[in-house]
């Protein structure tokens, strides 16, 4: 059985994994704790509310991933994240905020639309989800740096 792996590339959940991967270096550029709060909240809509399951494809099949298992990948996958850039952020990182860093994850988050068919990859209309990130940009600006 042949897997692509260069099939998770695709998802911004596997680019942002790969930035909290190398987040000693990354983290002088991007604001991680941003862009892992946006992919929860993101993730969220995705899993619960609308379509409220993944689509994934192997070797020309398609998989639908629901119920317990689409718990179980959600918390793996979107929470651990967070959670790991929550508990790390203000240990080894920087308190205040950089907003360079926080452009520049802004700037991903839009290169990454541009490239990819939202509603092809995520079964969600594009603005759907900006309507998502905008409400969840205001939640982390509350939250995180009032």
């Amino acid at each position: 059985m042949k897997i692509d792996i260069f099939y998770f590339l695709i998802y911004f959940t596997t680019w942002n994994i790969i930035l909290v991967i190398f987040h000693k270096y990354t983290h002088k550029y991007i604001n991680l704790l941003y862009t892992s709060f946006i992919i929860l909240c993101l993730s969220f809509y995705i899993s619960y509310i609308k379509p409220g399951y993944y689509i994934y494809y192997f070797n020309n099949k398609k998989y639908i991933v629901k119920g317990l298992y689409k718990l179980i990948f959600d918390i793996v996958n979107h929470l651990l994240v967070f959670i790991f850039i929550l508990y790390n952020y203000h240990k080894y990182y920087r308190t205040h905020i950089n907003y360079n860093t926080l452009l520049v994850s802004i700037y991903l988050f839009i290169i990454y639309a541009l490239f990819v068919d939202i509603q092809d990859i995520y079964n969600v209309k594009f603005c759907d989800l900006l309507y998502i990130h905008i409400f969840a940009s205001i939640i982390y600006y509350i939250i995180f740096i009032i």
